[in-house]
């Protein structure tokens, strides 16, 4: 939902901008990322040094052969120093050196795009050009792979929907039964809280008349 690269291994996107199918390798890293945190051999160290934060991605090693083998498969996969089991977390497509995992995030409007694959459009909505043709990435990527969220669509309103509007014509509705959109937009909102910027708003101010 959240990483369009790690150390240059790109996941898919249906932007207009950027429509591409996802690495082979991004599933093979995602998936053993996972086993490793599953297993509880991952780990997030935060370290200050001046002014500067610096975040390091442990691997624990703790004798367990499917997790070394993970663990092996990730750092072959991004090019990560074999003997380095803390590299540096730095923000970017590319890693500088062998000792970095660079990470290259999707803002929230870029998130909102991909969430749009799911939205299902009308024929003629395409074919009067209210709406933009998107990539859909390739079925065998399994539930990887879109729709990250299901976003039906009819003339008439939905009898079990989680959560519907009207727009112009047509009803667009969340069933009620769809856990895994249910759980992708409580994610998204909470992502929106996390973006939020803006000087904070000012208190009023109590004045006292002094006697």
């Amino acid at each position: 939902m959240t990483a369009r690269a790690i150390n240059g291994v790109y996941n898919y996107s249906v932007s207009q901008t950027r429509a591409r199918a996802a690495d082979p390798t991004f599933y093979r890293v995602t998936d053993a990322i996972r086993h490793i945190q599953q297993e509880g051999a991952l780990s997030v160290r935060i370290e200050k040094r001046g002014d500067q934060q610096l975040t390091y991605i442990g691997f624990r090693h703790g004798g367990n052969q499917d997790v070394e083998k993970s663990i092996r498969s990730v750092k072959e996969a991004l090019g990560i120093n074999p003997s380095n089991d803390e590299p540096l977390l730095v923000f970017g497509s590319l890693h500088r050196n062998p000792d970095e995992i660079a990470l290259l995030t999707r803002s929230v409007q870029e998130i909102l795009t991909e969430f749009s694959a799911g939205v299902e459009v009308s024929e003629r909505d395409l074919t009067e050009g209210r709406a933009t043709p998107l990539l859909r990435p390739d079925p065998a990527a399994g539930p990887r792979s879109y729709p990250l969220m299901r976003i039906q669509s009819s003339s008439e309103p939905s009898a079990d929907a989680y959560a519907g509007v009207r727009y112009r014509d047509r009803w667009f509705w969340i069933d009620d039964g769809d856990w895994q959109t249910k759980r992708a937009i409580t994610a998204i909102m909470f992502f929106f809280t996390l973006a939020e910027t803006g000087s904070p708003e000012k208190l009023p101010l109590i004045t006292i008349p002094a006697q």
